[in-house]
């Protein structure tokens, strides 16, 4: 009887603390992975962000550029000279000038590439450009685009091509520019486009993957930002062949063109067999642009919230079990003890139990508004009827009686 008592506890012990233990291993587990992985993801976007800020800086830079040929008082005077000039061809003067200024802004302006200004008063005018690299057949192919149409629609107002990649001798460019006014505002002087590096725009959102301007061979895993536009061409990228093709195709994503706000979020894709995460973060307002940070480590779940609640609910089973363990005996019972317990008056049973919760002498007196000498004759009187000798035997006997001790 005894052993099977002993088991019945033993078993009811493991049925409490199995899953007690296991809960708050889930929960520590669960809770602590959650934070982890919260506070990486919160730095890193806040990374991305900076990032994504500094090239909304380099962009702006580059809009202010072009508004120094309104605002420069010498530059928009030698533009003026230069389409009132009667000679078409011999340009050379102001193409110095031209060149000069642009040559000294591209190391605040390492977006800049090269230029050439459109005059529009003599379509034969031989245009000005910032380098030899712009041949002439180059020149009427930029004057042809897109982009040259939408600035003269702009009527002054700085414009960004996002859509279109040009390519120019092997390298490509994004085309931006504005129509240029003579400084009064009474007279249009041309269309100022400028060409801006892929390039540049790669390597500086890949800065830990370059050396020397050139990505490092065998650095390109599946880490690494690509900025993209809202309708999901790539702009820049450290892999040059994904520059000017859609998102979707390179990807295998389901990128749609949605406003910038909506963007504020990740997306599931495919690289290279893997599957791979795009967190997107938008390079600011006015710019329908995204950086897109591409990597295998996934995004925050909500797994690790579940394995912590299951925990917790564990835990609670735990402790429920715990509760009703207490509140149950394990020890025999002792019928002789029990009954020897029911004989007793109900003052003495009232000490016993009181003896047996560690109580004082003078505690029991005071609890139960008696005299301590009357409590030391009652304990003496308690220890003959029930054969015991000291408080120690007295709570084994309450014990032995399956009396509960709060």
């Amino acid at each position: 009887m005894q052993g099977k008592i002993r088991k019945d506890r033993q078993n009811k012990l493991w049925n409490s603390f199995l899953p007690l233990g296991i809960g708050v291993t889930l929960a520590i587990l669960g809770g602590m992975s959650y934070l982890s992985d919260r506070e990486n993801e919160a730095y890193q976007y806040k990374i991305n962000l900076q990032l994504a800020k500094s090239i909304h800086q380099q962009i702006e830079n580059v809009e202010n550029l072009t508004f120094q040929f309104i605002a420069n008082f010498e530059l928009n005077k030698t533009l003026n000279q230069y389409i009132e000039s009667k000679e078409l061809y011999q340009i050379a003067p102001f193409n110095t000038v031209f060149s000069a200024f642009l040559e000294s802004q591209t190391r605040s302006h390492p977006l800049l590439w090269d230029a050439a200004f459109f005059a529009l008063n003599e379509p034969k005018r031989k245009d000005l450009t910032m380098s030899d690299n712009l041949t002439q057949t180059i020149l009427t192919e930029l004057r042809s685009t897109s982009s040259f149409q939408k600035i003269l629609e702009l009527d002054g107002r700085f414009f960004l091509d996002t859509e279109t990649v040009f390519p120019i001798q092997g390298k490509k460019s994004l085309l931006c520019g504005r129509l240029i006014k003579k400084v009064d505002g009474e007279r249009t002087l041309g269309v100022l486009l400028l060409l801006l590096r892929t390039e540049r725009l790669s390597e500086m959102i890949n800065s830990d993957l370059y050396v020397d301007g050139e990505p490092v061979e065998g650095t390109l895993g599946n880490y690494f930002s690509t900025l993209v536009s809202s309708a999901g061409m790539i702009l820049a990228s450290p892999l040059k062949d994904q520059i000017g093709r859609m998102i979707n195709e390179v990807f295998h994503t389901s990128w749609i063109r949605l406003p910038e706000s909506v963007h504020k979020r990740a997306l599931e894709g495919e690289w290279k067999g893997l599957k791979v995460y795009l967190r997107t973060v938008p390079i600011g307002e006015g710019i329908p642009i995204f950086l897109i940070e591409v990597s295998t480590l996934p995004t925050l779940g909500y797994r690790n919230i579940l394995v912590f609640f299951f925990g917790i609910l564990l835990m609670g089973i735990g402790v429920i079990q715990a509760k009703s363990l207490k509140e149950k005996s394990f020890s025999p019972i002792d019928a002789e003890a029990s009954k020897q317990f029911e004989k007793l008056p109900a003052r003495e049973r009232e000490i016993l139990l009181l003896l047996a919760q560690g109580y004082s002498n003078k505690e029991i007196a005071y609890q139960l508004h008696l005299r301590e000498q009357t409590v030391k004759n009652y304990l003496h009187s308690l220890y003959t009827k029930i054969g015991i000798h000291d408080r120690v035997s007295a709570a084994l006997f309450v014990k032995k009686a399956r009396r509960d001790i709060p």
